[in-house]
């Protein structure tokens, strides 16, 4: 969580970190940041709780016990409210300056305000309507075209010696610091291989080490080796990069046992840098067609909830233990239960939702469903989570039939992501699929291994942040640094009282 708040804070400055993690799409971040400074003062601002928690060393609080006034940019705690009513300061005023007692000190604004009032009018320069203007055309005048430059140059060779560092035992750099602009993507650099010292070409973005074609010839990921190593310590047979089911597509892994494929999507080689909006859903339509269950990892989640996406390939896999629901218990369960629960054990992580409903077993929370009022239509009611821990059988069925006796809705709709799900759970609960549009996707922006969703940066959000409102959401985003990359899309189910 930290690492996603510095994230939207160097995204997008100070003055709009506050709209963006509480927006919807920041729920978790935002009920996470709350929680993590509730040592504040309730009125604290939401700004304040951000900058507290990136910079622990601020302190709230003089000596006096009194809470200091907040200051965003840059981020510190000055005064106990304005400076003539900060005790603080006025003690320490007193002892520096002993003739300027309190009378001095009000004689002298008192004449300072009279005279402004005579030379311009108002009681301060910065209310006259000449000078506001005459200050806006200097600053509009001033070029800061070097200086951003000088700031950008720094930043760019700032972690040249870090990424030495770290590749070091794989390759070394054929350029100087000097020739360094950053990690960024596009960033090629000349290596020299450790081992046969020939020439490597390569970036060194999202953590890579430039791979030397001779020695390294397979490209397979790291993580696409684990996934098929704890595929095969669950007991199955795969098949590595296989191309028998779909000719000219291929399967990181395939286990024909089960008729399911797994695909690692690493965020930028998925990208539509080199993928096309279509290539995930097309690969996703035609293994369904061909009677396959398609997994498609994406290399966020994985870096994020790894015991998680462990967790859901054993219970698709149908391995493990397996819990009885007719053995539990329902219960109506609190806000911090299910927030907990969610972040622990759903993909997704929390979602708001009025009714949360758990199965324990003995005093074990093991499953979870919430519902609320439809967030995309006027009617009826939607199914908002459901995650479990392990294979918990009729687990889902006993809390919607618990759902619908107590609330007796007219409808329940329900959005499944097509990456993950096959949409099975919904027809045992006796949902109907109702999706429009088969092909249709859904896409996030993505930088530093992390994808971000779209409606963070709708384009009506980055014209109030000074992007120029004659380019597109893409352009103004893609000139920010960020990427686009396109998922499966979801499936669309409801159920109707009959």
């Amino acid at each position: 969580m930290l690492a996603i708040l510095q994230s939207i804070v160097d995204t997008t400055g100070s003055r709009a970190i506050s709209r963006v993690v509480t927006s919807k799409a920041n729920t978790a971040l935002h009920n996470w940041v709350l929680t993590q400074t509730s040592h504040l003062p309730n009125d604290s601002t939401m700004i304040e709780r951000i900058h507290v928690i990136l910079n622990p060393t601020l302190i709230p609080f003089c000596n006096k016990g009194n809470k200091r006034r907040f200051i965003p940019n840059p981020p510190e705690y000055r005064f106990c409210g304005t400076v003539d009513k900060c005790q603080c300061y006025m003690d320490n005023h007193a002892t520096l300056h002993p003739a300027l007692d309190a009378d001095t000190i009000q004689s002298i604004c008192t004449k300072r305000k009279s005279t402004w009032i005579e030379k311009y009018g108002v009681d301060n320069p910065s209310k006259n309507a000449n000078i506001v203007h005459k200050r806006k055309s200097t600053m509009k005048s001033r070029s800061y075209t070097a200086m951003h430059e000088r700031l950008k140059s720094i930043k760019q060779t700032v972690g040249f010696n870090e990424v030495i560092d770290r590749v070091k035992d794989s390759v070394t750099p054929l350029f100087t610091k000097d020739e360094y602009h950053g990690c960024f993507r596009k960033n090629f650099y000349k290596w020299s291989c450790n081992v046969c010292h020939s020439i490597v070409v390569d970036h060194i973005d999202y953590g890579r080490t430039p791979r030397c074609l001779i020695c390294h010839p397979n490209g397979e990921s790291k993580v696409e080796k684990l996934l098929q190593d704890y595929i095969i310590s669950l007991g199955f047979d795969i098949k590595a990069n296989n191309k028998d089911i779909l000719g000219n597509l291929e399967y990181d892994i395939w286990i024909p046992a089960k008729r399911i494929a797994i695909e690692y999507n690493g965020v930028y080689w998925h990208s539509t840098e080199w993928k096309s909006s279509e290539y995930h859903v097309d690969k996703f339509i035609r293994s369904r067609d061909a009677g396959v269950r398609l997994i498609q990892i994406f290399e966020d989640e994985w870096i994020r909830t790894p015991d998680i996406i462990k967790s859901r390939l054993r219970s698709i896999l149908g391995v493990g233990d397996r819990i009885y629901a007719r053995k539990c218990n329902l219960q109506e369960i609190s806000g911090d239960e299910y927030n907990k629960f969610t972040k622990l054990h759903h993909l997704q992580g929390h979602a708001a939702a009025t009714y949360k409903y758990g199965l324990y077993l003995n005093t074990e929370l093991v499953s979870v469903m919430s519902f609320s009022k439809s967030r995309y239509t006027n009617h009826g009611y939607e199914l908002i989570r459901y995650c479990s821990i392990g294979n918990i059988v009729g687990g889902a069925s006993k809390l919607f039939k618990h759902f619908i006796k107590h609330i007796d809705p007219v409808s329940v709709v329900s959005y499944a992501n097509r990456c993950w799900s096959d949409g099975g759970l919904y027809n045992m609960l006796g949902f109907t699929n109702t999706t429009v549009n088969d092909a249709n996707v859904g896409y996030w922006y993505i930088k530093n291994h992390n994808r971000f969703h779209r409606s963070t940066f709708v384009k009506s959000k980055l014209i109030k942040l000074g992007y120029d409102a004659s380019l597109t959401e893409s352009d103004i985003m893609k000139s920010a640094g960020y990427l686009k990359i396109y998922d499966c899309g979801n499936y669309r189910f409801e159920w109707f009282r009959k």
